[in-house]
């Protein structure tokens, strides 16, 4: 059974965990690799996003009867393909490269399969952050900050799904995923999802509301929400301290990792923060 309780934080500090978060991206490529060389391509790309269950990010299932699936597990610092009878082959990234984990996980799928898939995994080709992990270093992230780092996806997890499951009548929500591209996990809400199938894409309107672990905008995790199409135009609302509006490049609703941590209760501020964000997103898009 899945735990669903919001795991408290207590380890490494949220703008200590930038090092770790970037070995960790460029490890999800190796697992998304699985959706690229056996999964049916899409052109959203979505069938490279993974699904996050019991501190693993889990790729879409593949081969004869879709039986594998191949899923990093954060906190372990671990690569793991399960087979349909639920054998398991783990590979550790501690002191690995990339290039190791890919040939480990290629073997490891030929062996699972009986040898119906063989040979070298296809990688994404992301522009990707730069980190040595990803040009022949050891995957170095030490474990403090890879359970915390969990506790952010987990977390996050919890609270967009039960945004997610509140969408109004006429609203779509997608599941709750993390893209291997961007590494954040998140959903969006089509406010359009009745319309017509002819109405411009380019207008539909839409929020999206997800967790970055960090990036090049902020280092430590942080909750984002934005509404789209909104160009930023006009008096901006007031948010709930602590979040905030982010209007450096883009226009976004913003609750950090740093900020949140300091609250009595983390869980009810970001709960309420995102109910409040989408409710802003909302009226900037009249719905």
């Amino acid at each position: 059974m899945t735990n669903r309780d919001w795991k408290l934080f207590g380890g490494k500090p949220p703008a200590e965990l930038a090092d770790a978060r970037l070995q960790l991206h460029h490890a999800a490529q190796v697992v998304a690799s699985t959706a690229i060389t056996y999964g049916t391509r899409k052109p959203d790309d979505s069938h490279t996003n993974m699904g996050y269950e019991d501190g693993a990010l889990v790729a879409r299932p593949f081969g004869p009867g879709n039986t594998l699936s191949a899923r990093l597990r954060i906190a372990k610092g671990m690569i793991e393909l399960r087979g349909g009878g639920g054998d398991a082959v783990s590979v550790s990234l501690a002191g690995r490269t990339q290039q190791s984990a890919y040939d480990q996980l290629a073997e490891a799928i030929g062996s699972v399969s009986g040898g119906a898939l063989a040979g070298p995994l296809t990688k994404p080709d992301y522009e990707l952050p730069d980190h040595p992990f990803a040009n022949g270093a050891p995957f170095t992230a030490d474990h403090e900050s890879l359970v915390e780092l969990d506790k952010w996806f987990a977390n996050a997890d919890i609270v967009l799904r039960a945004i997610a499951g509140n969408a109004r009548e006429g609203e779509e929500a997608s599941a709750v995923r993390t893209w291997p591209h961007h590494f954040d996990i998140g959903t969006l809400i089509s406010l359009d999802a009745g319309a017509d199938e002819d109405k411009d894409a380019e207008s539909a309107r839409s929020i999206g509301l997800g967790l970055s672990p960090g990036d090049e905008t902020y280092a430590d995790p942080y909750f984002y929400t934005r509404a789209y199409p909104f160009d930023g135009e006009g008096a901006l609302p007031a948010l709930d301290a602590p979040g905030f509006w982010h209007t450096d490049g883009w226009h976004g609703m913003i609750l950090r990792a740093g900020d949140l941590i300091r609250e009595r209760v983390p869980e009810q501020t970001a709960r309420r923060h995102l109910e409040q964000t989408v409710s802003i997103a909302r009226s900037l898009l009249e719905a």
